[in-house]
């Protein structure tokens, strides 16, 4: 379980309707991080009170829409308060997105907008890693499409929802560089790791580009290994750092479990029956209670008889698990 948090290791700069800002500095000066390269200002904006922010981060059973449309509030209202406390300095902004999880910050839907009077230069990027042995990491990343251009403007935000082993933001870091060197590079993370953003801040720092990152509500520590590769877990770990209140309600939510906060957020949006047999899958796996979690607020199909069987084929173990629960309880047996 965590160990610090904002309020021992932050100071809260910014209040703002019902969202705090909170920046660290020198993080890596800290014995539990010694070991990590990381900025000297890392931001991290609250959403107290189960704000949009905290509520995707506990809402690793949403999919579709829901988790689409909350990704799109919490990356326009990050970016809206860096502009409203000044981060940007009032110079011209272009946008990178990173497809796909990326498009749901589209700026260009921003309310109101981020920049008045024109359209923000644009940029749509997507990457795939494939695997490759001769890799330290086992993987590189590919660039599929790229529609736009590298624009020479001064701010630049790549917009990627998450941030666990931060190679894909690395790699556009140093891609980009190489065409134009920006003043500043702000990243918003919806779900993003302190391990993550060393690979962007060495590329920065490689080129004389100021890194901002701001993150959602909490920096979340790394598990060594996740429950099922490739994917990496962000969640309740000792170095996982948010306010003691939003911590409670992770554990609580989480049953005192390090459940990955978000899954294949990719996979949430597009691929919504993987995602939730993936979900029940590492649920399983990781001990949760079955019969503690509130069902009600999950999408009725997965009690169908249609996704059942899929979760059948996909994940037989969890499936015999599931069944069983469903049968225990009365709730559920008009779904037979």
């Amino acid at each position: 379980m965590p160990q610090m948090f904002l309020e021992d290791v932050g100071s809260l700069v910014h209040s703002h309707d019902g969202q705090n800002v909170w920046l660290i500095k020198d993080l890596d000066q800290r014995e539990e991080f010694e070991e990590y390269m990381l900025p000297h200002d890392i931001y991290v904006v609250d959403f107290p009170a189960l704000g949009v922010g905290q509520r995707f981060l506990l809402s690793r059973h949403l999919c579709g829409p829901d988790k689409f449309f909350m990704l799109q509030q919490i990356g326009h209202a990050m970016a809206k308060i860096c502009k409203r406390t000044g981060m940007f300095d009032g110079e011209k902004l272009a946008q990178f997105i990173i497809l796909y999880g990326g498009e749901a910050y589209n700026m260009h839907f921003c309310q109101p907008p981020l920049v008045d009077g024109i359209m923000i230069d644009s940029t749509y990027i997507k990457y795939e890693r494939v695997e490759d042995s001769t890799q330290q990491n086992g993987f590189r990343i590919e660039k599929l499409a790229f529609s736009g251009k590298w624009w020479q403007d001064n701010i630049w935000l790549c917009l990627e929802e998450c941030v666990a082993s931060g190679s894909t933001v690395a790699h556009f870091a140093k891609e980009g560089f190489v065409n134009h060197k920006p003043k500043k590079l702000f990243i918003f993370p919806a779900c993003g790791s302190f391990f993550g953003i060393q690979g962007i801040y060495q590329a920065c720092l490689e080129n004389g580009v100021e890194f901002v990152p701001v993150f959602n509500s909490a920096l979340i520590d790394v598990a060594p290994e996740g429950l099922k590769l490739p994917y990496t877990d962000l969640g309740l770990r000792p170095r996982t750092i948010m306010t003691r209140e939003f911590c409670a309600a992770a554990r609580h939510r989480y049953q005192d479990t390090s459940l990955c906060f978000v899954g294949d957020i990719g996979d949430s949006i597009h691929r919504t029956k993987r995602y939730i047999m993936e979900t029940l899958d590492d649920m399983r796996l990781i001990g949760f209670d079955f019969e503690r979690e509130d069902w009600s607020r999950w999408n009725p199909n997965v009690f169908s008889e249609y996704f059942r069987q899929k979760l059948a084929e996909v994940f037989p173990e969890t499936s015999q698990h599931f069944e069983t629960f469903l049968f225990r309880d009365s709730r559920f047996l008009l779904s037979k």
